[in-house]
């Protein structure tokens, strides 16, 4: 973990827990073709021990280092500085070790911050283009009459697209492949370690483009709606769409009051919502295909206590997961 230090005393270093049990946020963002100089390697495992360097902190973990201490939580999970980076046998170690518990690591944080319009850690949490900000607040007031003969006046404003609310297969159509030019505005959502990202963590604030939004596995609100919170239905979700946070959601209710969750239908929640969606998503190594969903599949495991995954299917509905 990264000790983020306080306000009043805002030294940052790399800590080991040790079993020790403290409220943590995680950082769910985009790589791209940036490496900032605060990556935990071999080389700079001991200095970040010691200390951080403020300088050597991209933009959005300089922004999501900020957030985390304004919340008053002590400590930040990054990937790149949590996990040691490299080919050294060190790091392989490391990150077979760190991927074991990364269903934990989500699932247990008080909250992800995900920089969702960032293609690089140049881009920051916050947007300094202010024009995505003006888009959501110009709004213009009209006046009518009304059948009944009054007069009314009604502020209306352009739509926003939720990025973040939408599965991929609402954001990008029912193509198996996400279009090379996909999603300019929120590049994070087209990654695939972040699905699982989104569908083990409790609770997510999103950093879009023009307004921050709220997610967890009771409801979602963002600063468009004037109440500050969607339509819910009576589960308490979203009326329309589905985001990994809505799946995790559908299928919590869905099997925490049976005790022998029907076969077909886990199946056809594994194979048409989990990986469908996971395969529209894009990985920089092609090995990480399996990695990348394990953590969901770790999940899902007490669902199923008396099945076993075996390498992105299960065994008992492997003929059904291979169709």
């Amino acid at each position: 973990m990264i000790d983020v230090g306080t306000l009043a005393v805002p030294a940052l270093r790399l800590v080991v827990s040790n079993g020790t049990k403290a409220q943590y946020a995680c950082l769910s963002h985009c790589w791209g073709d940036y490496r900032p100089d605060c990556i935990t390697t071999e080389a700079t495992l001991e200095r970040n021990m010691k200390e951080i360097p403020w300088p050597t902190l991209s933009k959005t973990f300089q922004d999501a280092v900020t957030v985390t201490r304004a919340l008053g939580i002590r400590y930040l999970w990054i990937d790149s500085i949590c996990i040691i980076q490299g080919k050294s046998a060190v790091a392989k170690r490391d990150w077979q070790t760190e991927l074991g518990l990364m269903a934990s690591v989500y699932g247990d944080a008080m909250l992800t911050l995900a920089a969702i319009h960032a293609g690089n850690g140049r881009g920051g949490l916050f947007n300094n283009n202010l024009s995505g900000v003006r888009e959501l607040n110009s709004a213009s007031l009209i006046a009518f009459r009304g059948l009944d003969g009054r007069s009314y006046t009604v502020l209306a404003r352009k739509s926003v697209r939720h990025h973040w609310h939408e599965s991929a297969i609402e954001h990008f159509g029912e193509e198996w492949k996400i279009p090379a030019n996909a999603s300019p505005e929120a590049p994070l959502l087209t990654r695939g370690w972040v699905y699982q990202e989104r569908f083990l963590s409790p609770r997510i604030i999103h950093f879009d483009r023009r307004e921050i939004a709220w997610e967890c596995r009771q409801c979602s609100a963002c600063q468009c709606f004037l109440s500050g919170e969607a339509d819910m239905d009576d589960s308490g979700v979203f009326e329309a769409g589905h985001s990994q946070h809505q799946l995790s959601a559908k299928v919590q209710r869905e099997f925490d009051l049976r005790d022998s969750p029907s076969l077909l239908e886990f199946a056809a929640i594994w194979r048409l919502d989990v990986v469908r969606e996971f395969t529209q998503l894009k990985l920089t190594q092609p090995t990480d295909k399996l990695p990348a969903v394990s953590g969901i599949a770790k999940a899902m495991m007490p669902l199923r206590p008396h099945d076993s995954y075996m390498a992105g299917l299960w065994h008992k509905s492997m003929f059904i997961d291979l169709l």
